[in-house]
């Protein structure tokens, strides 16, 4: 029987990320528009807008001949010839300053990740995508941004161990292969929600637990915190800990009956959850 390290070493090329051959170029047009405490606001909306009838490049030839962009989220997405997708997010890169919601996370206690880093991560900035609130009957929904980490949330992954970097993709694969087929289309959980677990666990256990022969462990840690989430209703956010990354998901969470099932299936096979996905099936026997 191979062991459960092996089976996850094998699956790491598999599951990582792929960049898109396609270089994206967008020029914006004017958005700024007045609001009624007198100040000038970028649009969101007016950006979104543009952006959903621009092409995958900036040839419109070529564009012509590529799928239409669909809404996904904060992405658009483009479906090529049936078989792969392709998802990008448009963002303002705000390299100057750090967001006053995530100035409690420049000085929390912690064990990981290293000052250093922390420091570093700061000074690179953060993002925002032409996102509204999902809350619906918002002030002023045309002119929201959503505030994005991606840099520092690579920063952060690139500092992995490589147990570390298995957890992440082991979490993964169980969303993909066993929770999405139980609930398909529902988005209940997320490869975002499964990265923010890792970075919270990570952050408050001692690093000696990160080894390869400790895989089964340092699962378990996750799996146990992510039973908390769901028993309270609260996923943090891991750079603005009150924002709930649940708070749009729990009543339909309750209503279709995900939230008692996977409680239940977190208690009763805790890291073993794993042997229901395909991919580990060779750890069955």
């Amino acid at each position: 029987m191979q062991t459960l390290y092996v089976v996850l070493k094998q699956l790491m090329d598999t599951h990582e990320p792929r960049k898109s051959m396609f270089d994206y170029s967008v020029c914006s047009t004017p958005a700024l528009q007045a609001n009624k405490d007198g100040y000038h606001y970028f649009s969101r909306k007016m950006v979104e807008e543009f952006d959903s009838t621009n092409g995958l490049t900036v040839l419109n030839t070529f564009n012509k001949m590529l799928p239409k962009w669909m809404n996904h989220g904060p992405a658009f997405k483009q479906t090529y010839f049936g078989c792969f997708d392709v998802d990008i997010v448009n963002s303002f890169n705000c390299s100057k300053g750090w967001p006053d919601s995530a100035k409690e996370w420049q000085n929390r206690p912690r064990k990981w990740p290293q000052k250093d880093l922390v420091t570093k991560i700061v000074n690179s900035g953060f993002h925002v995508v032409p996102i509204a609130s999902k809350i619906q009957g918002t002030e002023n929904p045309d002119l929201e941004w959503r505030i994005s980490f991606r840099t520092a949330e690579t920063m952060l992954v690139q500092s992995f161990s490589e147990c570390q970097r298995l957890c992440l993709i082991t979490l993964k694969v169980l969303v993909k292969e066993h929770i999405e087929s139980k609930f398909p289309d529902k988005d209940f959980m997320s490869s975002y929600i499964m990265k923010t677990l890792v970075f919270w666990t990570i952050e408050e256990t001692d690093a000696s637990v990160w080894e390869e022969s400790n895989m089964t462990v340092c699962l378990s840690l996750c799996l146990e915190k992510l039973k908390r989430w769901l028993k309270v209703g609260f996923c943090p956010n891991y750079f603005i800990p009150d924002y709930n990354l649940f708070r749009t998901k729990l009543h339909r969470m309750f209503i279709l009956g995900f939230r008692e099932w996977l409680i239940a299936e977190l208690e009763r096979d805790d890291w073993r959850i794993l042997l229901r996905c395909k991919s580990f099936k060779h750890l069955r026997n």
